[in-house]
């Protein structure tokens, strides 16, 4: 509940600055709003997990599976943005090769490929 509430207040305060600088915003930061977003989806679907989890004393599946979704996308999320953060996509350069991309969302593919195999 605790990391809900603060992912969510980081959020506003994102969304804030997003807003009153909007002027000078560029695709990066659009982009970036997808981590926090990410994150307070994968925290509300673990509160949940655990919620049932101790209502029931049972493990509730579907949740279990939903948090580990959750969780890649948030990391995969979270590691596209740092990518494209060291590339400098739209600060020092307008857009990205072909292949930094296909390089980019082949390693988020074959990193959603492990967890499915774990």
């Amino acid at each position: 509940m605790v990391v809900s509430i603060l992912w969510s207040v980081l959020l506003v305060m994102w969304c804030y600055n997003w807003w009153r600088y909007r002027k000078f915003n560029v695709k990066l930061q659009r982009f970036m709003t997808v981590v926090p977003v990410t994150q307070i989806v994968s925290s509300v679907v673990l509160l949940h997990y655990w919620r049932a989890k101790s209502a029931t004393g049972l493990e509730p599946t579907l949740f279990y599976w939903l948090f580990f979704v959750t969780v890649g996308v948030a990391r995969g999320a979270f590691y596209v943005t740092l990518i494209y953060i060291a590339k400098g996509w739209s600060v020092t350069r307008a857009e990205l090769t072909r292949s930094e991309l296909r390089y980019i969302w082949s390693m988020v593919f074959f990193w959603w490929l492990q967890i499915g195999f774990i």
